[in-house]
């Protein structure tokens, strides 16, 4: 209670004091005035720029494609056959089978025995396409394709076609030749062999001398030449009679005969113009 007191009178002369402080100053004229406060920067205006505005922005789609993995194995179907050829069973051919999903594959080679047979155990069902060849002279064109069910032992028989012959394609301009009229005549002679990916490829005989014969042709060009690096040679010729006249061209101890078109009759010139009517006479005018 008496701190309570103690406070109070306390407080009491603080304001006493302050009050004569400032009636002091008053009476004697001295009192300070108040300094101003710091004027204030005005505010800068600000704008708001919006952002750039996305919605309607297309991507453009990223190039490539989805990599599928395929696989042959392992399943329970299996797959086998036999190799056979003009001749027999083709011992050795390769044989390529190939598992097919959408634009990807997996593929293994198998190895024809002895007696042209080859088996692939142990795959998937599914798509599959099946060729067989034996460089350099053996090769099927057409693959086969089938679907193998998931359990399925299926016979595939695989029959291939003998290369390695030689052959030769020729061309005539103008096409058909004319009667008594220069044509030129182009000679390729090339052999069809097998390359070691079953592959069927023209390789071209170079060097050869090439003679051509023909009874109811003039040749005029040198004669025989020698086949250049593609295998081919050129002539300077006339046919000397309408319808088909066989060529030969002889390469080494061929005979090789060309498909040539029929000759034609050269077309009759032009009749001569008729002469012109002279315009009809004018009557005299009469006399005035």
């Amino acid at each position: 209670m008496s701190d309570q007191r103690g406070l109070r009178d306390r407080m009491v002369a603080g304001v006493g004091i302050l009050f004569l402080v400032v009636s002091s100053a008053c009476s004697s004229g001295e009192v300070e005035a108040l300094k101003q406060p710091p004027a204030l920067q005005p505010l800068e205006s600000t704008t708001t720029i919006p952002g750039p505005d996305y919605a309607g922005v297309r991507l453009a789609g990223v190039g490539g494609r989805t990599r599928t993995t395929v696989v042959l194995g392992p399943g329970k179907a299996r797959l086998g056959g036999t190799v056979v050829g003009p001749g027999g069973p083709v011992p050795g051919a390769v044989v390529r089978v190939e598992r097919l999903v959408g634009d990807a594959a997996a593929s293994a080679d198998v190895t024809a025995g002895p007696d042209g047979r080859w088996v692939l155990p142990d795959v998937l069902g599914g798509r599959y396409r099946v060729r067989a060849w034996r460089a350099p002279d053996m090769a099927l064109l057409e693959p086969q394709v089938f679907f193998a069910e998931a359990t399925e032992a299926r016979q595939v028989s695989l029959v291939v076609s003998r290369f390695g012959d030689t052959s030769s394609a020729s061309a005539v301009a103008p096409d058909p030749p004319v009667v008594d009229q220069p044509t030129n005549l182009a000679f390729r002679v090339f052999r069809r062999v097998v390359d070691a990916g079953g592959t069927v490829r023209s390789a071209p005989l170079a060097g050869l001398p090439a003679e051509l014969v023909g009874g109811q042709w003039s040749i005029v060009s040198p004669n025989p030449v020698v086949t250049n690096a593609s295998g081919g040679a050129e002539w300077s010729v006339f046919c000397l009679a309408p319808g088909r006249q066989p060529l030969t061209v002889r390469v080494g101890e061929l005979e090789l005969p060309l498909t040539v078109p029929p000759c034609v009759a050269p077309a009759p010139p032009p009749a001569p113009d008729a002469p012109a009517e002279p315009p009809p006479a004018v009557p005299p005018a009469p006399a005035g």
